[in-house]
């Protein structure tokens, strides 16, 4: 499997990520990034190389602290474990990871966005920002969604469902994509 792959999870689960590694992937050359500025130097020294890992496993602070040396890889994949520390736009993190190159991304969270479609907007941004623009003209109708109604609320799900699929089409020829996209608008609009 063609790496580097970058994991980006709180401090208190980076030994968890690379136990996993070790149990299930055991091929993987598994960087655990963690440590003081000394430490932080020699790692990346010394095993920061393409040819001297497959996999980092790295906390938040610590790709604040080195982001310099983080956008020096153009990653294969990029986990954000409680992706949810995500959603501030302007948070250090969010801007620190918005500056790495990726080509896939998997947003790990088990906390539910609050009641505002800025923040599922978001996360979705960093999911695919090539459709930012179409998701957040869809999502924006609806600043605030508390105190909906039950229609209103159907309405903001089905947007939710066209922005979702309009995502996994992303492969898809853009001819197809805008065919199927303008059918589930339309639907969606007449809700």
């Amino acid at each position: 499997l063609k790496s580097p792959y970058l994991v980006l999870a709180p401090k208190s689960t980076l030994r968890n990520w690379v136990r996993e590694f070790e149990n299930w992937a055991p091929c993987f050359k598994v960087l655990h990034f963690h440590g003081d500025k000394d430490e932080r130097q020699r790692l990346i020294d010394e095993e920061m190389a393409p040819d001297q890992f497959d996999v980092i496993v790295t906390s938040y602070e610590m790709v604040i602290r080195e982001a310099n040396a983080f956008r020096k890889f153009a990653w294969r994949y990029m986990i954000v474990d409680e992706a949810h520390r995500l959603k501030n736009v302007e948070s250090r993190l969010r801007l620190a990871v918005q500056t790495l190159q990726y080509e896939q991304i998997a947003l790990l969270t088990g906390t539910p966005v609050q009641n505002n479609t800025a923040e599922l907007f978001s996360l979705l941004n960093l999911l695919d920002p090539t459709l930012a623009d179409e998701v957040k003209s869809r999502m924006f109708m609806f600043e605030d969604i508390t105190g909906l109604d039950d229609r209103s609320i159907q309405q903001v799900l089905r947007q939710v469902e066209v922005s979702s699929l309009a995502l996994a089409l992303k492969g898809v020829s853009q001819a197809v994509r805008e065919k199927i996209t303008r059918n589930l608008s339309s639907r969606a609009a007449e809700g």
